[in-house]
């Protein structure tokens, strides 16, 4: 067996990411109301600042594009909205007119992970964006596939 030696464009921070988007994320109906709907949701602040920040960075788009939206059960968390809005505001480094909050009131019979900080999901409702996003997992899938096709047994 011989070592793997792709030489793949990306950095492995692009396969992650591009994993994240495709089991995580989704896409509005192209035919439906919201055809630029991009949502990517997670309860992780780590992961979601990841994604955030990716696509800002790597897919340049306008963060002008991008909402924040913020679901919590106030069953569950000991903090208030504007603690959760504030926690977010920081740890995505946007403004506050940026991130729309909702709670909720649902009884839990068991409490699995305690989430304070609710489920967060970042949204585009912008077509070019999507298109971006729809064009990086595309270019990170056919890489993948020409490698494998390559003959390697590892993967990248």
């Amino acid at each position: 067996m011989r070592a793997c030696r792709m030489s793949l464009p990306h950095r492995p921070l692009h396969y992650f990411v591009a994993g994240l988007i495709v089991a995580e994320g989704s896409f509005g109906k192209k035919k439906y109301k919201n055809p630029g709907r991009f949502t990517f949701t997670n309860t992780d602040p780590e992961l979601i600042k990841l994604v955030y920040t990716f696509l800002i960075k790597y897919l340049k788009i306008p963060p002008d594009k991008i909402f924040i939206y913020i679901t919590y059960n106030t069953e569950i968390t000991d903090l208030n909205q504007h603690q959760i809005k504030d926690f977010w505001k920081k740890t995505l480094g946007i403004n506050e007119e940026k991130i729309r909050i909702y709670p909720y009131r649902r009884k839990v019979k068991q409490i699995r992970k305690r989430n304070n900080y609710g489920i967060c999901q970042i949204r585009i409702n912008d077509k070019v964006s999507r298109r971006k996003i729809e064009n990086f997992i595309k270019d990170i899938t056919t890489k993948l596939k020409m490698a494998v096709g390559e003959g390697h047994i590892e993967s990248p």
